[in-house]
């Protein structure tokens, strides 16, 4: 479980991610401040999330645990597809100041993912979803700042594939859960 949630972590983090190098593309210099600021609340939304999916999952496992796979195959390979399409369709807003009422915002709408993330640990152990949320915060927060302090750099090369590679990944690992039902 602790290598699905640093799978999951890294995939849930490219929307946020995105994000942090299209802040750093429009700043004429780094501004580390911006950039933990940036990881810290993208950490927090992203680690939070799946444990309220968690938490409203739990209440309908036993009406999905034979089929809890083929969920968790939908469920992935829907925000998969939702990653991919949003990097085709994405307007790039590179504006470099940030709001509190922005960050907040943005960390919702990069997190939503994450909440439905959070049905995949229906019937798990309360302890592990615990270590993974945390793990999966801990991995936002240090993606998020990398993609700000090299967004500069790295904007035009990744910043777009960021999240299509997230999305890949994402229904890649909802493949294997249905690998796994069939098997």
């Amino acid at each position: 479980m602790i290598i699905q949630a640093i799978i999951l972590g890294v995939t849930l983090a490219m929307d946020a991610f995105s994000i942090c190098i299209s802040k750093a593309l429009a700043c004429n210099e780094v501004k580390l401040k911006i950039g933990v600021k940036m990881g810290f609340t993208f950490g927090i939304f992203q680690a939070v999330m799946p444990l309220i999916g968690f938490m409203i999952g739990n209440s309908f496992y036993n009406l999905i645990k034979d089929y809890f796979n083929i969920v968790s195959f939908i469920i992935l390979v829907f925000l998969g597809g939702k990653m991919i399409y949003e990097c085709i369709n994405s307007d790039d807003d590179n504006n470099s100041d940030i709001s509190f009422r922005e960050l907040i915002m943005l960390g919702v709408a990069t997190s939503i993912d994450a909440l439905a993330a959070g049905f995949i640990f229906s019937g798990k152990d309360v302890s592990m979803v615990l270590i993974s949320c945390l793990i999966i915060g801990v991995i936002t927060f240090f993606i998020c700042l990398i993609g700000y302090i090299f967004g500069a750099k790295l904007g035009r090369i990744i910043g777009e594939k960021g999240e299509l590679i997230g999305g890949i990944v994402l229904i890649l690992l909802g493949v294997k859960f249905l690998i796994e039902f069939f098997v």
